[in-house]
């Protein structure tokens, strides 16, 4: 199984770089945009199955159509975390924990964004966004294709939203406080 899913990831790379060569990019405007856009919990505007907060939004400078073509392939290929599979259009499903993620690309907006039903203390979802991430990163990154024929650029809007992602799904503190203090607000305090 773990041949033929990197088989399958590899063939979508090469898919990816065909499908980005063939599209032609908006040309470069430069404006002040932020690198990173993290929505606040429950604010989401896409209309899918899965409701939730966003566990991160990384904004490129361009993100080409194709590249939810992509990411259908690779949530298809198994995306390289045990225990998710894909359940729909770019969604998927942790299994036995029950936990539901939808990625949303905005090709307007030039975003990638992941949604979750539950974030805080989640680890699979942390393993699925690292990994969503690493994918992200390795697309925007690739020698393979120019920068303006990627599918996603540049690769620091991913770096950037790294710690973001994290922080969404540490877990939450343990014990009699029933604040709800993540490892990631300790970590924090203990910087001060």
């Amino acid at each position: 199984a773990g041949t033929s899913a990197r088989l399958m990831l590899a063939l979508t790379r090469m898919l990816a770089v065909a499908l980005a060569v063939q599209r032609p990019l908006r040309p470069a405007v430069a404006v002040a945009k932020p690198v990173v856009a993290v929505r606040m919990a429950g604010e989401t505007e896409s209309a899918s199955s899965v409701d939730g907060s966003a566990v991160f939004v990384a904004s490129f400078s361009h993100v080409k159509s194709s590249l939810s073509t992509f990411l259908k392939f690779w949530l298809m290929g198994g995306c390289g975390v045990d225990g998710w599979s894909g359940t729909g259009e770019l969604e998927a499903k942790h299994m036995p924990s029950g936990t539901a993620a939808s990625i949303r690309v905005d090709v307007e907006e030039g975003t990638v964004a992941l949604v979750a039903s539950s974030a805080g203390g989640n680890q699979p979802l942390g393993e699925y966004s690292t990994a969503l991430l690493d994918e992200l990163h390795a697309l925007a990154s690739t020698e393979e294709a120019a920068p303006a024929d990627r599918l996603c650029f540049p690769p620091e809007a991913v770096d950037s939203v790294r710690l973001a992602a994290w922080a969404a799904c540490a877990p939450q503190a343990q014990g009699g406080n029933t604040s709800p203090e993540t490892e990631f607000d300790r970590f924090l305090k203990s910087l001060k």
